[in-house]
């Protein structure tokens, strides 16, 4: 309860030792694996949230499972990543934030289809965490599929409301406005790209000349 992890774990490894009842076997369960999450000692998190993952009647269900989706995450382990986040989505505790890895678990697989109707539909939900990250996905996977109408909401939806953007997504977003036409913001984006001396400088040389070119410039 005060947050001192490393002694929390010390004392409950010496609980191993003692006779616990399976609700107090569960809950050590937990407590140990959080720990361990919070001092990034992972592979032992792991080990102690799976215990717990499957007994869907204890009040370490749901977290359990949220954890272990994240380390699952970390691991790359996609699939069984999102089995353990699908659990818990509609949590009243984790329900704001699990939409985020779900979509970044689609989006990591190619899953186009899944995470645009996936991501789509929890956009309606004002309250959910990581907006910006989910439109930016969103916008990249109807990128992806050059269907660069669709794209541009969600790139500019996630441009302006970054504060400081990759060099990757300055030059994606100006792509989209480019081939939805809006030149001048194209501009804009493209002249923040110049001085790059490596590809995507000299892919936005060339498309700052043709919008110039198509403004009349």
């Amino acid at each position: 309860s005060k947050k001192d992890y490393s002694k929390a774990i010390k004392y409950l490894h010496v609980t191993k030792t003692l006779s616990l009842t399976n609700d107090e076997i569960i809950e050590r369960s937990f407590k140990l694996g959080y720990a361990f999450f919070v001092k990034k000692r992972f592979s032992e998190s792991k080990k102690e949230v799976q215990k717990v993952k499957e007994v869907n009647e204890s009040e370490f269900y749901e977290p359990s499972n949220y954890y272990y989706g994240i380390l699952e995450f970390f691991d790359d382990n996609y699939k069984s990543a999102l089995g353990s986040f699908k659990r818990v989505e509609n949590s009243n505790r984790y329900k704001h934030v699990i939409p985020y890895y779900v979509c970044q678990l689609y989006f990591a697989q190619g899953q186009y289809d899944e995470l645009l109707s996936y991501g789509t539909e929890k956009l309606k939900n004002s309250n959910i965490k990581n907006r910006k990250e989910i439109n930016q996905m969103i916008g990249q996977a109807y990128f992806e599929r050059k269907d660069y109408k669709k794209a541009l909401p969600y790139l500019e939806e996630f441009t302006d409301n970054s504060s400081k953007l990759r060099e990757e997504d300055l030059y994606q977003v100006a792509y989209t406005q480019y081939q939805n036409k809006k030149y001048l913001a194209a501009i804009r984006n493209f002249e923040e790209l110049t001085g790059l001396k490596n590809k995507i400088g000299q892919n936005a040389l060339y498309n700052l000349a043709d919008c110039q070119l198509r403004v009349g410039d």
